[in-house]
């Protein structure tokens, strides 16, 4: 999908940010430093990145050939949420997108 809009709260990395490998190496090393990746028994290698939130929060999605392959994995600061699937990931982050922005993003709760 190449990312969304920027200007929405929760923002999916496009190829242009995930081929900023020196940003997704900081990202990473953020998500070290805090343990949240070790609180989720992970590790830098372990995920790819593939979302975050403007007011706190990243999305990580646990590599091929890794336990628990392709599980989507959302850290918002004491909270960690983990999803069945990336579809269910997806739905979530819609939810919550059009719960904040509501007829600003064309759409409308439900």
């Amino acid at each position: 999908m190449n990312g969304w809009p920027p200007f929405w709260p929760v923002g999916f990395f496009g190829l242009p940010e995930l081929s900023d490998r020196l940003r997704m190496a900081s990202m990473a090393v953020d998500l070290t430093a805090t343990r949240d990746l070790a609180d989720a028994a992970l590790e830098a290698d372990d995920v790819y990145l593939v979302a975050w939130a403007r007011e706190g929060g990243t999305a990580v999605v646990i590599r091929p050939g890794r336990p628990r392959t392709g599980e989507p994995v959302w850290f918002e600061g004491v909270q960690t949420t983990v999803y069945g699937n990336f579809e269910c990931f997806l739905h979530a982050a819609i939810a919550r997108l059009l719960a904040i922005t509501g007829s600003l993003a064309g759409g409308a709760e439900g």
